[in-house]
């Protein structure tokens, strides 16, 4: 008869009987470590839960999409069922009830250290975020919490990952993991739980890139502390003086100013990559290869760090004064890559270009001397 094992994994408690590999961490299980048997897993989503047509199936489907797009090529396929759910029925399952912690994911696994059901519930009480439009979001003003970080959390614990407090990742401190550009912000897998999901289950082809305003800041116990990448004078190393407006700081700048850019670059793929990191001036939030070039320089990654950097810009001489501009960073402006997603290749810092002496423009006069008949 085999043995059959649970573990309990949850916002709120560290993650038992766990070993460091790398950065990510794993559960052990005599030698090895606990996963499942194959690349895929049917996960059966209780319509109760996330009824067709909702905001919440969208948050599903959109959390589950982004743990799919690891590098390992693990994926799960959602099931939409009207059947109750119940632990330890034999089936892996995502729902929605009044619990304590934001989510929680139960798993089993048997002697031969194979995932056999993982099932995940998600608290009903919270005050959450559905929409993928940053307003809504507590990060930068709003009042929800990111629902699908939070899942893709318990999805990753879903796969035979757990917490993980050394650096910028998805598995610590899930809702200030998150990519952002324009009015937008999206959950996403990140570099060290696709590393992970490549140590549990091998490499499989896909490539990925990511630049976020976001930093590992230290550990909260088992987890991760996440903050925000900050604008830095380059003489003194000291953070620039800022307002914050809609959640997010914006840096006080002048014409002519050099910056040092702070910004997490990611490679979420499986292969080393060497490529363009280029630097815009933009008059919205949206950065893009439309917008003002300030730089550019090549960046080496590879898929088991997540690398928090500096880069010095200057401010141009003919931007607008008193006007809010962003700054920003795109990696792979060629497309060069094909990606697992191309939509967290760009992010920005927020910046106010104040008014000096530099902003006054003197409108030459020309005269005309009339000829005399």
């Amino acid at each position: 008869m085999k043995r059959l094992f649970r573990f309990i994994a949850a916002l709120s408690l560290m993650a038992a009987a766990s070993a460091q590999v790398s950065a990510y961490t794993t559960t052990s299980c005599g030698s090895g470590d606990v996963s499942w048997s194959s690349k895929f897993r049917y996960l059966y989503a209780y319509t109760g839960s996330f009824p067709s047509g909702s905001s919440y199936r969208t948050a599903l489907e959109e959390a589950v999409d982004r743990l799919n797009d690891n590098a390992s090529g693990f994926t799960f396929y959602i099931i939409y069922t009207s059947t109750a759910p119940a632990l330890g029925n034999g089936r892996s399952e995502v729902w929605i009830e009044n619990i304590s912690p934001p989510g929680v994911t139960n798993y089993w696994w048997n002697g031969s250290c194979n995932m056999t059901e993982a099932d995940i519930r998600m608290d009903s009480s919270v005050t959450w975020t559905t929409s993928i439009v940053k307003t809504t979001n507590f990060n930068y003003g709003g009042s929800g919490r990111p629902f699908q970080t939070t899942l893709l959390h318990e999805l990753g614990h879903a796969i035979g990952l757990g917490h993980e407090a050394d650096e910028y990742n998805i598995m610590g401190q899930d809702w200030d993991h998150i990519h952002t550009n324009g009015n937008y912000s999206r959950a996403y897998f990140g570099e060290d739980a696709s590393d992970g999901s490549v140590y549990l289950y091998g490499a499989g082809s896909g490539q990925d890139l990511g630049v976020v305003h976001w930093k590992w800041t230290g550990a909260s116990g088992a987890y991760s502390a996440h903050g925000r990448t900050r604008l830095l004078d380059p003489s003194t190393g000291s953070e620039l003086s800022y307002t914050v407006v809609g959640g997010e700081r914006r840096y006080n700048v002048v014409r002519g100013q050099n910056v040092r850019m702070e910004l997490t670059y990611e490679n979420n793929g499986n292969s080393y990559q060497y490529q363009d990191v280029n630097y815009y001036i933009s008059t919205n939030s949206t950065v893009s290869t439309w917008d003002t070039l300030l730089a550019s320089r090549n960046l080496g990654l590879s898929p088991d760090n997540v690398y928090t950097s500096t880069y010095d810009v200057t401010i141009p001489s003919n931007v607008s004064c008193n006007t809010p501009h962003w700054l920003g960073a795109v990696m792979d402006p060629d497309g060069s890559v094909s990606e697992l997603a191309e939509w967290n290749n760009a992010t920005y810092i927020p910046v106010y270009v104040n008014w000096t002496f530099s902003c006054l423009v003197i409108t030459p006069t020309l005269e005309v001397t009339p000829i005399q008949p």
